[in-house]
């Protein structure tokens, strides 16, 4: 069982909070600073055990580190499987599915959109992109959460229409 840092403690009780609250959350951590596991246990926090995730991210090898990452906290108590261009897990056979936006955004309308119970986005400064936010608009999880080190995007659009005020922010040198 992976056991939180003490920083990481009070990051996932804000963005807990925030969730089951607002429905939403914003997380900004600092490359480094182990997004990928506090957003596991926060998912750890607020998904029953029959409840499903989608994970999106734009890139096949964070999908996949982030697989095997969430394979650590939940310890095999749920099923999980790739949903990119280069593998199709039946999406019907896994509680939690890793899916890469490119992918998605050609099959999403083959879902219902309620299909899932939580949204985690990686690298959710990309989201408001042409090509990613119509994913994530399509869903209707009861849970979006957004993960990035880098909130701010060089054209302007805010994310945080999307995922709302960051729940939490954690430099790098806050972290050190």
């Amino acid at each position: 069982m992976i056991k939180p840092h003490k920083y990481q403690v009070p990051i996932i009780n804000n963005v807990t909070r925030a969730l089951k609250r607002e429905g939403k959350a914003l997380m900004v951590m600092a490359t480094g600073t182990g997004k990928t596991i506090t957003g596991a246990l926060v998912v750890q926090q607020i998904l029953h055990s029959k409840e499903r995730l989608l994970f999106l991210c734009h890139t096949n090898d964070i999908l996949r580190q982030s697989m095997l990452e969430y394979g650590k906290v939940f310890n095999g108590s749920r099923s999980m499987g790739m949903f990119t261009g280069e593998e199709k897990v039946d999406p019907k056979a896994v509680q939690f599915l890793f899916a890469s936006f490119q992918t998605m955004n050609g099959w999403k309308s083959k879902f219902d959109p309620m299909a899932f119970d939580m949204i985690v986005v990686d690298e959710s400064h990309h989201a408001q992109a042409e090509t990613y936010r119509p994913t994530i608009e399509y869903f209707r999880p009861k849970f979006l959460l957004g993960k990035t080190a880098t909130p701010d995007r060089e054209d302007g659009k805010n994310i945080r229409d999307l995922f709302g005020d960051p729940s939490v922010t954690l430099s790098l040198e806050e972290a050190i």
